[in-house]
């Protein structure tokens, strides 16, 4: 006999004078016995299980405090930080370099967001705006390599730019991240760093970084099955979220969530992409690992949970650009034959001529005259169902699959 332990812990954390500021935290159900530990550390039939358990793309989040202007005057903020190590090292068969983009070098790339701990609600349309005055301020940020005086100052990407050439106008300007790397000139095997803000130059975050993205891209996007030509498509969703929702509700929406991405990821199969990638914090990601649904996609491959342990605000959507961010920069080094659909659950990719993915990247590709990567814009376009009236389709998202599909 061998003694198991199981620890069971799930908390929402809510504070009075920060209302909008809702943290869920704890782990999720764990019974392991000796026996367990030791066999699934020798044998690969574990394999199965761990491939349900969150992952973080190789990136880093890190917390660091800055002095910047807001509304006229400088404050203390707070800068959430976004790190992932790109070397030449990092691709596939030790041919990296063939699948870093043309502009990566060896780096640290990362993104920032600034907070101003005195208004964490502002927003736009659902969309977090930040409060620092972005034309006029940038985050003066430094890294330091680990174990030695050596300094490397970031080099901020240029600001996004309207059509036309002009400089986004607020509040468009205020929805975006600080987007930086810092070029590194050490050996690819330098993997541990410490970061700060230079108006706060005695607090460091001290990391380390995965050097290889090896596993992550051949995990998601193999070369026996993908290439630049016939890439593989994942599609990255926001955490399914519903601000307010008390315990007693927690349940029945929790099925329905489960019920609607059964419902998004049957779609996606269906117009040939490979899978989804569901940004959810240990809270979401231990209450849907509990269908079955969601336990054989997980176990297929095809429903991927991506760590995300970004506290919930009053807007349900409101660190879009943050998990659209995080996706880009932790998949940057997984090269042209991984592409990434950024869209909500309710937008699905369509091909009015009933063509599916890839024919529909050998389109895109076509159309656009070039073979560099690129990004691809689509429009929106609202469907009215004639099977379904609109009074009923909201249930009918949230009702269980059926056994045909």
């Amino acid at each position: 006999a061998f003694p198991e332990y199981c620890f069971v812990t799930r908390y929402l954390l809510v504070h009075l004078s920060l209302p909008g500021f809702r943290p869920s935290f704890g782990q999720s159900a764990i019974c392991w016995s000796l026996l367990t530990i030791t066999f699934c550390s020798l044998f690969p039939l574990c394999e199965a299980a761990r491939s349900q358990f969150p992952i973080s793309l190789g990136v880093y989040h890190v917390r660091l405090f800055a002095k910047a202007p807001v509304s006229g005057q400088e404050k203390v903020i707070k800068l959430n930080v976004w790190l992932k190590r790109i070397s030449k090292d990092s691709g596939r068969h030790d041919a990296a370099s063939a699948f870093l983009l043309p502009t990566q070098t060896d780096a640290v790339e990362g993104f920032a967001w600034a907070d101003d701990i005195n208004n964490l609600t502002n927003n736009k349309y659902g969309h977090y705006m930040t409060t620092v005055d972005v034309p006029t301020w940038k985050p003066l940020l430094r890294l330091q390599v680990w174990g030695s005086d050596l300094v490397v100052p970031a080099n901020l990407h240029p600001a996004l730019h309207a059509p036309g050439g002009n400089p986004l106008e607020p509040p468009w300007s205020h929805l975006r991240p600080f987007f930086f790397y810092f070029q590194l000139n050490t050996s690819p095997s330098v993997h541990c760093f410490k970061i700060y803000e230079e108006s706060f130059p005695d607090t460091k975050a001290p990391f380390c970084l995965p050097t290889s993205s090896l596993d992550l891209c051949s995990r998601l996007a193999p070369d026996s099955s993908f290439t630049p030509s016939q890439p593989a498509l994942w599609t990255v969703m926001l955490p399914f979220r519903s601000w307010g929702m008390n315990g007693s509700q927690w349940e029945r929406y929790s099925q329905r969530v489960a019920n609607r991405l059964q419902h998004a990821v049957t779609y996606l199969r269906s117009v040939g992409a490979t899978g989804m990638l569901l940004y959810t914090e240990r809270f979401s990601s231990h209450v849907l690992e509990r269908y079955p649904g969601v336990q054989q996609m997980l176990q297929d491959g095809i429903l991927i949970f991506v760590e995300w342990e970004h506290n919930e605000r009053l807007q349900y959507n409101s660190d879009q650009a943050l998990v659209y961010s995080h996706a880009m920069l932790g998949l940057s080094s997984c090269g042209t034959n991984l592409w990434v659909q950024a869209t909500d659950v309710d937008e699905l990719l369509y091909a009015p001529y009933g063509i599916s993915w890839p024919k529909i990247f050998k389109c895109l590709s076509n159309s656009s005259g070039s073979d560099a990567p690129a990004l691809f814009r689509f429009g929106r376009i609202n469907i009215i169902a004639s099977a379904v009236g609109a009074d009923r389709e909201a249930v009918l998202w949230y009702s269980a699959p059926s056994a045909v599909g």
